[in-house]
């Protein structure tokens, strides 16, 4: 839907089987149906491939949700919202996330924007941390001093209730992870 300049709002859809349909072991193990999983094996020199039972029944649903407002020529405002959910046998897996985004167009050739985001991830499937949940912020600075050639310094900062961010200085991983990019 679109009315106009001022709002548009979509709604999309997307499903369909994402679990793989075989499992590959390495030599030294071979699959086993039962636990549809490599177990280790001395006899197998060879790689194996086995059969992942029900794996094109069990569906990856996506419903993504974004709404654009723009009151004004310099001012917009965005939202989206994602839930996921995959089925995985007997039980399920779900993830969401939502962002609002709010840029304002000062002159014409500088603008800037600012956005917040939330991640969570209760059942660890998109994390492999089970109720991890992840907090953004960024600000972003754009500078287009010809209409074909666009400057942007994004700084953006990542919090998270787990230690979810690898940084070398961090044995174990961090809770915290800030970001600065300079895009041409």
């Amino acid at each position: 839907m679109k009315a106009g300049d001022v709002l548009a709002a979509y709604v999309s859809y997307l499903g369909g089987p994402e679990q793989p349909d075989t499992i590959v072991c390495d030599p030294g193990t071979a699959f086993a149906s039962a636990s549809v999983s490599c177990v280790p094996s001395a006899k197998t020199t060879t790689t194996t491939v086995g059969s992942v039972p029900g794996a094109n029944s069990r569906w990856r649903h996506v419903v993504d949700v974004i709404l654009d407002v723009n009151p004004t020529k310099k001012l917009r405002f965005l939202a989206n919202a994602d839930l996921d959910h995959e089925d995985l046998g007997p039980t399920g897996a779900r993830w969401y996330g939502a962002n609002l985004a709010i840029g304002y167009q000062f002159v014409e050739v500088f603008g800037a924007a600012v956005r917040g985001g939330y991640f969570g991830d209760p059942d660890g499937f998109a994390t492999g941390t089970k109720n991890a949940s992840v907090g953004d912020a960024t600000l972003t600075l754009t500078l287009t001093p010809d209409p074909r050639f666009k400057v942007m310094l994004d700084d953006r900062v990542d919090a998270s209730n787990e230690k979810l961010f690898q940084k070398a200085e961090t044995p174990g991983g961090s809770q915290v992870q800030v970001t600065t990019t300079l895009g041409v």
